[in-house]
């Protein structure tokens, strides 16, 4: 089911957001108690995503569609409805797409938002009702056709983390898929070769390597003892860097603020592809 609302002011988005995730809950509660002897609690999903769209008249949609055009930015249209012969409102384009990517991700009990959306609310709502502690990073994934390949941030929406949560087992959201264990989290964003990324960084990471192998009762020092028997001590020191890296990056276990989590650099992508 698809609900959609034209943006006047920007303003409005946190408070249609909160909106979202409280009609979310409310038939989420309803659902449940109509079905309350279903094999397994049913849940609600919501995704909330947003989309600057041009509107095609319906005569030039055909020419357009037909030119390729229409598939490389967001445009609205009206098609007949097949029963009463009605105009009915369309959509089509890149970010559109994105909303139906990033709903796969989605979590009962929160919204999903599209980082677009994240982006508005977190650098362009002025209003004191509207925490950024709300949103939080659940985990990236890399979505066909979004940010060419590049992990892309599934963000959610609540109201309140500290209750989050407790309709459900911890392992639920990893169970299910929707978030993963650090281990498997640190691989999706970290690049695969050690000498890749910031140079600066990977000669602290190595300092640190070396200081954990030479100390005694660091977990990391077994790490490194280990792999040097295989790979020598040089190589194993690598090893350990990046294991270090991965550990301190799967400390933040999802989902994490958004102002802590979300690195500047992603906050650029996103405005970079907000050309409004």
């Amino acid at each position: 089911m698809i609900f959609y609302k034209r943006v006047t002011n920007i303003e409005d988005l946190a408070c249609d957001l909160d909106r979202c995730l409280t009609i979310s809950k409310q038939l989420e509660s309803s659902v449940r108690e109509r079905f309350s002897r279903a094999s397994s609690p049913l849940g609600v999903k919501t995704t909330a995503w947003i989309a600057k769209t041009s509107h095609i008249p319906s005569q030039e949609f055909d020419a357009i569609v037909a030119d390729g055009d229409a598939f490389d930015k967001n445009i609205s249209f009206h098609l007949p409805e097949p029963v009463t012969g009605g105009p009915v409102l369309d959509f089509l384009g890149p970010d559109i797409d994105t909303g139906f990517r990033i709903s796969k991700h989605s979590f009962r009990g929160v919204v999903t938002c599209s980082a677009h959306l994240a982006y508005l609310l977190t650098q362009h709502v002025t209003s004191s009702a509207f925490d950024v502690d709300s949103l939080r990073v659940a985990r990236y994934e890399e979505l066909k056709g979004v940010w060419e390949g590049k992990p892309y941030p599934i963000i959610w929406y609540h109201d309140n983390w500290n209750e989050w949560g407790n309709e459900y087992s911890y392992d639920e959201p990893i169970k299910s898929g929707v978030l993963k264990t650090p281990e498997e989290q640190a691989r999706t964003v970290l690049p695969k070769s050690t000498r890749s990324g910031s140079k600066a960084l990977r000669a602290v990471l190595v300092e640190c390597a070396y200081g954990s192998a030479r100390t005694h009762g660091c977990q990391f020092r077994g790490y490194h003892k280990a792999l040097m028997v295989r790979r020598g001590y040089n190589r194993a020191i690598a090893a350990t860097a990046r294991k270090l890296l991965r550990v301190d990056y799967g400390d933040k276990l999802l989902p994490c603020p958004w102002y802590i989590f979300a690195p500047r650099s992603i906050v650029e992508e996103i405005a970079s592809c907000l050309d409004w």
